[in-house]
């Protein structure tokens, strides 16, 4: 594209191409670019472009639906959307466009919050999308929340209610007993860029993306801290390590548990990142689905995971992954090290 000689037509793919480059980028297209870095200029991409970005990625055979959703990159004043197809196969990665994403995921998607899907096949789908379109209008595809008149006013205690060991303790007069959840596995990712060209001559390409190479965590247990990591040279290292992980889960839920018996209490072992909502947990996202385990909830947008935990079906250990971020003001990790983990950075 950057050639002296022009070698294009002004409609073809490079002349839009380099149109794009300098209405995100401010200046003209040079040898010194590396290629769309997909996790950092994406959001200013949608913002510029005043365009709703969809990707989508496909799973194992014995998945369903074998096409799905990961992420939902939005503007918020704009209702023009681009899809894209995510396939990655260990190092190999590929970017395609997607015209018709009911013909490639056999679900119908929301036209409004663009993430409640509907199975095709299902005979009742066109009343299962009334009902949800009437419902999603009322509030601009959020959730619709609704308010309740009690006969008799309530204190408003979240803190209390939600919480099924304080409630416990609080009404029997123990709130002295309780305690912070103590033991907790952290977990971190590292990524390389890869650089993918499609094309060759007049409509050549070249799209970068972040595959993950290794990733690491440090077990808290009763016993001590150790810690423990997977890279791309082992196969399947991401479910490798997720192995790992809920068995490390075992004795972590045991070690929280309150010597009482008879105190109610979750079990969902913490699996904490820093600044993972939307880089970490993404690349693990489709590794949290297997025969062996499940999602069973969702707290979040599908840009920003606040809260996934997940369920392995024989041993019923739950994995919570959460976000260190989320629950305090943005700061750096050596400084979160520092603040709130007690400790240094060497």
């Amino acid at each position: 594209p950057n050639s002296k000689e022009k070698r294009w037509k002004d409609y073809s793919r490079i002349a839009e191409g380099k149109r794009i480059f300098k209405r995100i980028y401010g200046k003209e297209f040079d040898d010194l670019y590396q290629g769309f870095n997909f996790a950092t200029d994406i959001d200013e991409f949608i913002e510029k472009e005043q365009i709703n970005v969809h990707v989508f990625t496909y799973g194992d055979k014995d998945q369903s639906p074998s096409y799905y959703a990961i992420h939902h990159y939005k503007c918020d004043t704009s209702e023009r959307d681009f899809n894209v197809l995510l396939i990655n196969k260990g190092v190999n990665a590929h970017i395609l466009y997607v015209s018709d994403v009911q013909a490639l995921t056999g679900y119908r998607y929301c036209d409004i919050c663009k993430l409640q899907a509907f199975k095709t096949s299902n005979p009742n789908i066109n009343r299962d999308i009334k009902r949800h379109t009437e419902k999603c209008k009322k509030n601009n595809g959020k959730i619709v929340k609704k308010v309740i008149l009690e006969k008799f006013a309530r204190p408003f205690v979240p803190h209390i209610l939600n919480n099924i060991t304080y409630r416990y303790l609080f009404v029997n007069d123990r709130e002295s007993e309780f305690k912070p959840t103590e033991y907790y596995i952290t977990y971190d990712i590292e990524t390389f860029e890869k650089y993918i060209q499609q094309n060759y001559g007049e409509d050549s390409t070249v799209i970068s993306y972040l595959i993950p190479y290794c990733i690491a965590s440090t077990v808290k247990n009763k016993s001590g801290i150790h810690s423990f990591c997977y890279d791309i040279r082992q196969a399947d290292f991401l479910d490798q390590w997720l192995d790992q992980v809920f068995e490390e889960a075992k004795q972590i839920k045991k070690d929280n548990k309150y010597e009482d018996e008879r105190i109610p209490q979750h079990f969902e072992v913490p699996v904490i990142g820093f600044n993972s909502a939307k880089f970490d947990v993404s690349l693990v996202f489709k590794n949290l689905k297997s025969k062996n385990w499940r999602i069973v909830k969702h707290i979040g947008s599908g840009t920003v995971a606040k809260q996934i935990i997940v369920k392995h079906k024989d041993t019923h250990i739950q994995l919570r992954f959460v976000d260190a971020l989320i629950y305090c003001t943005k700061m750096t990790l050596k400084k979160f090290v520092r603040d709130i983990g007690g400790g240094t950075m060497t």
